[in-house]
């Protein structure tokens, strides 16, 4: 049997979709862009700890935590404030505006998720999603916009 060819590294790097998900392909990534979308004036540590566990019932780890927020800050999705003028000093997270978009990608996934939930009868109940910040768009309506858009751009290619 034949072995499917390896894309070159540098056609993976010119990919947008690749590119986007290795930006938020860390375990906890989606979830903490998630609460910082839902708390505009930013979470401390300890904060975006405490509401990933309310919302999941798992503890992330301060490592894995930090890793994710240092990943995020790197690739421009997340500003770190030091807010030296308390005590103890305290440093808290907000999405950039950059990262704000993200909450289409994330109303797209909500949706995706839970047009899946309904067709294979699993567990995604938008109902009870917590992250009331992040819009469920029907997915009827998603493939309409696709649809339209891809009408319009037709003739373009």
């Amino acid at each position: 049997m034949g072995r499917r060819k390896k894309h070159p590294p540098e056609d993976l790097e010119s990919c947008a979709m690749v590119c986007t998900l290795r930006l938020i392909d860390k375990k906890w990534a989606l979830l903490v862009i998630a609460e910082l979308l839902e708390h505009e004036e930013g979470l401390t540590f300890s904060e975006i700890q405490r509401k990933i566990l309310e919302r999941t019932g798992e503890k992330i780890s301060p490592s894995v935590l930090s890793s994710t927020l240092v990943h995020l800050e790197n690739n421009s999705v997340v500003h770190r404030r030091v807010l030296a003028e308390q005590r103890p000093i305290r440093v808290n997270y907000t999405l950039t505006d950059l990262g704000n978009k993200l909450i289409y990608v994330l109303a797209l996934l909500k949706s995706w998720g839970l047009h899946w939930g309904q067709k294979t009868n699993k567990f995604c109940k938008a109902g009870e999603c917590k992250h009331k910040q992040i819009p469920l768009i029907p997915i009827e309506k998603i493939q309409h916009l696709f649809d339209e858009f891809n009408s319009t751009h037709e003739h373009e290619s």
